[in-house]
């Protein structure tokens, strides 16, 4: 069987395998079997496959027995792609594979189906043409390849399906990449084009390669009638006509038509789901759009007209389905196009909205800026509003908390990519918002489109990125600006992280039957995940598992136990709050008033902190009312209830209707506000008495207030409240997100008074 080895040039092509696989097992994310490695490799043998077939089929073997010759092409093909395979298996040993079934399914759909499909198209082009055979089979390379980014040019999708490759899942894409139907049916499909290839070359190889191309052409005239190749090619005709619906291709109308509804306005043509958005929603969210268009436009100087596609998929799995990539928001500034998830409006609409507007100086064709660091930088600049502190004070905590951070390497758009996301969006945010403060919006669009520092600021990138961080050692750090850097920015990326494609899958099934309230299986999938990689997101998800189904004891001894683990105890922080809560539940239950200190303590050690405004509210929210002996048993029952909404806002009705607690009327109008009951909701703010708050509810109070009125479209009393807000504020970034509201107020008093 190995015969075949005694040849010098396979000898040769068996050492030029175990290279490129040794290369590849030596870098991150393709050190395992699984897609990326699947993918190069699928690329590589296109190229040896072909070149080997030439060998055997048309010299070694000229004239003699055409099939023997192809099906011994394909088997020294696939015999020598055991090679890569072998060593993904033996490198199993260093590296943790938590999926190999997995990883097989990839390896034979993709490298074991290119190979098939080399051979056949280049048998076919081999016996066909007379002259400049490579030539030729290079350029239908270059058009395939060509082909696959027209089509991602083109049409929304963010996945292109090809056939040396398999698929493509774009330059962005999720954590979670399983296989899927429409890839076991794209693979199917080239394995039908390639029995069409060899069947027509079979005819071109018994045909004197000197004959011209017309009789050539001629003689397939026969084969044309056989009944199975009539069928076969029914079947492509099917393909291409139904491409849309066996997601092979997703093209704008198909998408328009799957979401079923449309809506314009002055600058947008936004695409939606009515069975998800109703009126008012839309209302709003053409208001926000047109805010934002304006307030961006303005501070980037451009004089936008073009119309924007905005598509807002109705969830996740939907936009999945549609255009790939579940949770990764995209925009297409050269198709003027943004495709967003409906719960990610108010988080990354502005964002993408900055690419779209920035196509106006972008590069030509693309529309986008020359690098990734600058493209997604002055998206971040622009937007200011990410996390619980500015850019600059997030930066200047990276610089001074994690000196191991390469941050000249970030900016360049290799080490853009294959950092940690939120340091790299980060850092450029803070970057580029620092050279637009200090040398003008209009030197940064030009550097937008060129690159060229100097010629621009007369100083070199290295020059500028030493004054940026000497501005940024201007910013205090205090202790738990350390914690929050950690917490925030300490975390692997997709490069570093074992079995990330699996991990990812199991938590996200995990989460789904959380959701649903299906406990006992989350907690099974979150333990199985935590077994195969030692991860913070599932023993997190465990927790919460565990304390909704009220197995309080459990929460308390495990949880402990993952904080006592140094390694990983920072991103633990959140489940405090359920000790704290676990703790509560057992002071009233076990009347044993020594667990309200414990549970104070854990809701001190996340409040300190200042991680983000939920976890300082809910933080807050606990240690106010543990010390508060008057009424904290009465909401312990609130805390208590963990599957019955309804059953917690009437434990809330109770203690109002019997006391009328402000922090009960305050929990009770954001519950109501959440439920989009913003005249019920203001109901209970009203209720409440300031002077028996301290400043950080007062914030809450106000701030509920104005979007309460925001959402009942009283904008000049919604303004009010939102100046009432600020002056119980001192986190800047909140005192920032909050004049953006007070500068949407603006916006729409003034569109109001227009009409």
């Amino acid at each position: 069987m190995l015969s075949f080895l005694k040849n010098k040039n396979i000898r040769l092509y068996v050492i030029l395998y175990f290279f490129i696989t040794i290369i590849l097992l030596s870098q991150s994310l393709f050190n395992y079997l699984g897609y990326e490695f699947s993918a190069i490799i699928g690329l590589f043998s296109f190229f040896t496959s072909s070149l080997i077939t030439y060998k055997i089929v048309f010299i070694e073997n000229e004239k003699k027995n055409f099939f023997d010759s192809i099906i011994l092409s394909i088997k020294i093909n696939l015999l020598l792609l055991l090679i890569p395979l072998l060593l993904s298996i033996l490198n199993s040993i260093f590296v943790k594979n938590c999926s190999f079934i997995h990883g097989l399914l990839f390896f034979i759909l993709i490298p074991v189906v290119t190979v098939i499909f080399s051979v056949s198209l280049s048998t076919f082009v081999y016996s066909f043409f007379n002259k400049y055979k490579r030539i030729i089979l290079l350029i239908i390379f270059l058009l395939i390849i060509i082909f696959s980014f027209l089509e991602y040019y083109i049409n929304p999708q963010l996945f292109i399906y090809n056939p040396l490759i398999g698929f493509f899942p774009g330059l962005m894409y999720d954590e979670e990449l399983s296989i899927t139907s429409s890839l076991i049916i794209y693979r199917f499909y080239i394995i039908i084009i390639s029995i069409l290839l060899l069947s027509f070359a079979y005819i071109f190889y018994q045909i004197d390669s000197n004959v011209k191309y017309k009789i050539k052409i001629y003689k397939l005239k026969h084969t044309l009638k056989k009944p199975l190749t009539i069928f076969l090619l029914l079947i492509i005709f099917f393909f291409h006509f139904f491409s849309n619906e066996l997601g092979i291709t997703s093209s704008k109308r198909y998408i328009i038509s799957k979401l079923g509804s449309e809506y314009q306005t002055e600058h947008f043509n936004i695409y939606y789901s009515s069975s998800n958005i109703n009126t008012t929603n839309l209302k709003e969210i053409s208001n926000l759009s047109e805010f934002y268009l304006t307030k961006i436009s303005k501070e980037l100087k451009v004089n936008f007209k073009s119309k924007i596609d905005l598509f807002i998929y109705p969830t996740p799995q939907e936009k999945n389905n549609l255009i790939g990539a579940k949770y990764t928001l995209i925009a297409k500034p050269w198709l003027k196009q943004i495709h967003i998830n409906q719960n990610s409006i108010d988080e990354a609409l502005k964002h993408e909205l900055v690419h779209i507007i920035a196509s106006d100086f972008g590069i030509p064709i693309l529309k986008v800026g020359v690098s990734a660091y600058i493209i997604e930088g002055l998206a971040m600049a622009i937007e200011w509003q990410w996390g619980y502190r500015t850019l600059h004070e997030y930066s200047s905590s990276i610089i001074k908390f994690l000196p191991q951070v390469n941050i000249d390497k970030i900016f360049s758009t290799y080490g853009f990519i294959s950092n940690n996301p939120n340091i790299a969006y980060v850092l450029s945010g803070s970057f580029i918002k620092y050279l637009i403060e200090y040398y003008g919006v209009d030197k940064v669009k030009s550097l937008y489109s060129t690159g060229k520092y100097y010629e621009l600021f007369g100083k070199n990138k290295d020059n500028l990125i030493s004054e940026w961080k000497k501005y940024l050692l201007t910013y205090h750090n205090f202790e738990e600006d350390s914690v929050i850097t950690f917490y925030t920015f300490k975390r692997p990326s997709m490069f570093q992280k074992v079995c990330f494609r699996t991990i990812a899958n199991l938590n996200e099934k995990a989460y789904n039957e959380l959701q649903n309230k299906n406990y006992d299986k989350a907690i099974e999938l979150y333990k199985e995940s935590i077994l195969l990689s030692n991860n913070f997101t599932a023993k997190n998800g465990l927790i919460i598992a565990l304390f909704k189904k009220g197995e309080y004891n459990k929460v308390i001894k495990i949880s402990q136990q993952f904080l006592s683990d140094n390694s990983q105890n920072i991103y633990h922080i959140p489940l405090r709050i359920y000790r704290a809560d676990a703790f509560m539940i057992k002071a009233y239950t076990e009347k044993n008033p020594i667990y309200y200190d414990s549970a104070y303590q854990e809701c001190n050690m996340v409040f300190k902190y200042h991680i983000s405004e939920n976890l300082d509210f809910n933080s807050r929210l606990r240690m106010t009312i543990i010390n508060d002996e008057k009424n904290r048993e009465n909401m312990i029952k609130y805390f208590a209830e963990n599957n019955d909404e309804s059953l917690k806002m009437l434990y809330l009705y109770e203690i109002i209707y019997y006391d009328n607690y402000n922090l009960s009327n305050l929990i009770l109008a954001k519950i109501l506000f959440n439920k989009n009951q913003y005249e019920k909701s203001l109901d209970y703010l009203k209720k409440i008495n300031d002077s028996n708050l301290s400043n950080f509810f007062l914030y809450e109070k106000y701030y509920l207030y104005g979007f309460c009125l925001l959402k009942s479209y009283q904008f000049l009393e919604a303004k009010e409240m939102f100046k009432k807000a600020i002056l119980y504020l001192s986190n800047e970034s909140l005192i920032n997100q909050t004049n953006e509201y007070i500068d949407f107020c603006d916006f729409m008093i003034n569109k109001q008074n227009s009409k």
